[in-house]
This record gives structure tokens, sequence and C-alpha cells, in this order.
């Protein structure tokens, strides 16, 4: 069967809408902790002193910090020592090498801990050469009972959609709930520019997210749009 130009255009348009749809559907599912915060952290070895390890991770991950470093040369082991300012901290080794990582376990939500680490290399008679050591801060995150997106007290999540976890005070999830009890009363029955999604006179999408066509009045998209600019700020958050 051959195709033509056409037929091949028509078809290349086809697999961009549906990648396009894809795309969209997981901005949708991304959280919004993940859109308020880059994912771990990543240090720039060209920024480091070349005398001492280049931290080039650090991120918590539930109760545990784990950070990693660029020894920025091969050592024989690594000196760690991580706690909270003004407690007793032991000093722990890590293997050698040019890289090295280390996980502190068990901490408590909203603790600051200050991180440290050293490269040696081991000589003879147990006589040891090290490099000075590489310092960072870390705060933990708060609890958060209901997973990252957790909201502050006072705050709910919208639920405007599937997995819509914007958080709003109380009397805009019930606002939100009843918009989309009557999502088919607002729609055209004529149809319109919008096709199926037009909205009767006097009423707009309420675009709290991208495909968010439910139709309201002009105030509540305001609002949505408020409270998708506030979002990060409402997200529980250590006092």
């Amino acid at each position: 069967m051959r195709f033509s130009a056409k037929h091949f255009s028509i078809h290349i348009c086809l697999l961009l809408t549906v990648l396009w749809a894809g795309l969209s559907d997981s901005v949708d599912a991304q959280s919004v902790w993940s859109q308020c915060h880059k994912a771990g952290f990543a240090g720039d070895t060209n920024l480091c002193a070349s005398d001492r390890p280049c931290f080039t991770e650090l991120f918590q991950e539930g109760s545990s910090i784990h950070v990693a470093w660029d020894g920025m040369q091969s050592y024989d082991l690594y000196h760690v020592i991580a706690g909270e300012p003004g407690q007793r901290v032991g000093q722990a080794d890590v293997g050698g090498g040019r890289s090295g990582s280390y996980q502190i376990n068990n901490v408590r939500p909203c603790a600051t801990f200050v991180i440290k680490v050293q490269g040696c290399n081991t000589h003879f008679l147990g006589h040891a050469d090290c490099s000075p050591w590489t310092e960072t801060t870390f705060q933990v995150a708060p609890r958060r009972p209901s997973g990252p997106d957790t909201c502050l007290k006072g705050f709910v999540w919208r639920d405007a959609f599937p997995r819509d976890h914007v958080c709003v005070t109380p009397n805009v999830r019930d606002q939100a709930a009843a918009d989309n009890s009557q999502a088919a009363s607002r729609r055209d029955p004529n149809g319109g520019p919008f096709g199926s999604d037009t909205c009767r006179q006097g009423f707009v999408w309420r675009e709290a997210g991208p495909k968010d066509h439910v139709c309201v009045t002009p105030g509540v998209r305001d609002q949505a749009r408020q409270d998708n600019n506030a979002k990060c700020s409402r997200l529980a958050a250590c006092q």
C-alpha cells in the first residue's frame, strides 16, 4: 500500500497529538511538591576547591538523608561527620576511591544537620594525610502525613480533578466539588467554537489545570489562578 505526502503528514500530526496528550497527562500527575522543588541537589564541581571532596548529591528520602561527593582525586578512605549542632556526633569511615556516599538514618523532622567530609590517604606506619574538610548544611523536611503534597494547617487539597493537590481553604474545595457536579448543565447544548466544551453565556473554563474545562463563573476562575500561584507557599513547612 502506498502513502502519499498528504497521508504521511496526517500520520505525523496524529502521532504528535498522542505524544502531546501523554505529556499533558504526565504534567497533571506531577506532584505539587516536585513542581515547587528541584529534585535533590547537584554541586558544580567546577566551583569546588581541588584540594578536598565536593558534594554532588544531597537529598532526603523518607526519614533518611543521602549525601554523595566527588573526591576530586582518589583517596584511600573518607571521614564523615554528620549531626545536629550542639550534639555529640561520631566520625564514620567510608571506603575510598574517586567518590563516595553516606546515609544518615532516622532523622528528626525539621532538624538542621551539619555534614562534613574529608578524604585521607594512609601511609607507612598508619600515618594519614587528609584533605581539609568540606562542609554543608541540610534542613530535614517537616512531617508530611499525606505525602510530599501535605498542606499547611488550615488548607486542604482542592481536588478539582484527579490528583489536584493544590492547597486551598475548605470553602474553595467545596466550591470545586459543587462546580464539578454542575459541569454538564453549564455547557452549551448547541456546541460552539470549543465544541462540546463550549460554556453557556456567563461561564468560563475554570482552568485549575491545563485540561480543566469545567465551566464556572469568572470569579471562580480568578480564584483558581490565585490558588495556583500560591501553591508553593501552602505546602507543609518547618516553623
